[in-house]
């Protein structure tokens, strides 16, 4: 063999296996991240910060999570075929095998109690995410007002063929801290255009100098009074009100919401 040939031979080879080197170094690097957020979920997420990041992303993106973690595996495995940086591969296989699972694990887990609630969830339709652009709401309305603050509510109306239709009212999430009501506006729309009124409650935030602990619970009373009052005018059917909330907003939702509902069943709904 040329001299000249064989030198590029082996420069060639030697070039292969830099490649799959990095190849392999760049799927262990995801799979320690999905690690990282599996290991998350394991924790509180009122105790601790990556509790609360881990826990995050994987009713959004848990399918997308199975579907790395199955590629790295995939790509770890060609690599150990090809004997390509052996113990690296080696580690990568084991990371990979077990973010896989854990990725499976979770993501069932949700879809399971998506089911058992009565809804339902495509794994495989999730992987193409729809559009998160804002979405800006019919109207803003001030819906009561406790010690100068205003309580504001973001109002999205169904189609006009659909009234009088259901009401949800939306609280938002955020650890009583941090969020606003025209957050997550998007999905509010969604529910909108499926034949819903959508009302999204504001509610007084806690800083370091004013805790609201017993605030926000009253703000949310007072923006159900007002939605049960004014429902109707936006095309709601007051007799049919749900409540959803997320994280603090869900807090909001089950703990004070049952009080709302038997003030209303007991004729005090303007408390």
């Amino acid at each position: 063999m040329d001299p000249s040939s064989a030198s590029k031979q082996k420069n060639r080879s030697r070039l292969r296996s830099w490649l799959w080197y990095a190849v392999v170094a760049v799927a262990l690097l995801v799979d320690l991240a999905i690690i990282l957020l599996v290991v998350g979920v394991l924790r509180d997420p009122t105790r601790s910060l990556h509790g609360m990041l881990g826990a995050f992303p994987w009713s959004t993106l848990g399918p997308h999570f199975v579907l790395v973690s199955t590629l790295t595996l995939l790509l770890a495995l060609i690599a150990r075929k090809r004997r390509a940086a052996r113990a690296l591969t080696a580690a990568t296989i084991g990371f990979a095998l077990a973010t896989t699972e854990a990725s499976l694990f979770i993501t069932g887990s949700i879809v399971a109690a998506a089911h058992k609630a009565g809804g339902s969830v495509n794994p495989f339709g999730a992987l193409w995410l729809g559009s998160m652009t804002a979405a800006e709401p019919d109207e803003t309305v001030t819906v009561g007002e406790w010690g100068g603050a205003p309580i504001q509510a973001a109002i999205y109306e169904p189609a006009a063929a659909d009234r009088p239709a259901p009401v949800i009212v939306y609280i938002h999430g955020g650890g009583f801290r941090i969020g606003s009501f025209l957050g997550n506006s998007s999905d509010m729309r969604w529910l909108a255009n499926r034949g819903w009124l959508v009302i999204s409650i504001g509610y007084r935030l806690w800083t370091d100098e004013e805790p609201t602990w017993n605030k926000a619970p009253a703000d949310v009373a007072c923006g159900l009074a007002w939605t049960h009052a004014n429902a109707s005018k936006y095309g709601g059917d007051a007799s049919r009100i749900a409540l959803l909330g997320d994280s603090a907003g869900g807090n909001l939702a089950i703990n004070y919401g049952y009080v709302y509902v038997a003030q209303v069943a007991m004729g005090h709904s303007d408390t």
